[in-house]
């Protein structure tokens, strides 16, 4: 029977099981202006809650991964180790008009930086790669989601 967040036993209702739960997205302070916890306070936290498992994915990097796997480690936490990656595609506009991807010069007599991202209405820009510049990279890509946001989203 579902109580709650919690499933109680059918034939003992004084027990109480919490199901499995592992978090799979959880960035730390090492994604800038989006995540605020350290990975130990990540872990910590995780922890406390009675977690199975954590995946840590901050944006563009693994910059935490190290720290996060072995305070993880040490806590008896599953550690799991992702990435998130903005892609950038020419023919789909950015829905939040954040990051635009730019190619020309910064300021006169700056060096021209290939996909430099610019900030847009005061909020910060990320690095999105292309995606024909990813390895592995086959064209066309045929998942793209074009038109999903708008048919969610409706009229």
């Amino acid at each position: 029977m579902l109580a709650g967040p919690f499933w109680t036993s059918p034939d003992r209702s004084d027990i109480v099981v919490t199901p499995p739960y592992a978090e799979l997205h959880a960035h730390t302070d090492f994604s800038f202006l989006d995540g605020a916890s350290t990975p130990d306070e990540l872990v910590g936290r995780a922890v406390e809650l009675g977690l199975r498992g954590l995946a840590v994915t901050d944006h563009a990097g693994l910059y935490g991964a190290v720290r996060f796997v072995g305070a993880a480690r040490d806590a008896g936490l599953h550690p799991v180790v992702g990435v998130e990656i903005e892609l950038s595609d020419a023919l789909v506009p950015d829905p939040g008009g954040i990051v635009v991807p730019d190619r020309r010069r910064a300021s006169p007599g700056a060096p021209n930086v290939p996909d430099m991202p610019i900030a847009r209405e005061g909020r910060p820009a990320r690095p999105r790669p292309e995606r024909s510049r990813l390895p592995g990279h086959r064209a066309p890509v045929k998942e793209d989601l074009r038109g999903v946001g708008e048919r969610v989203r409706g009229p």
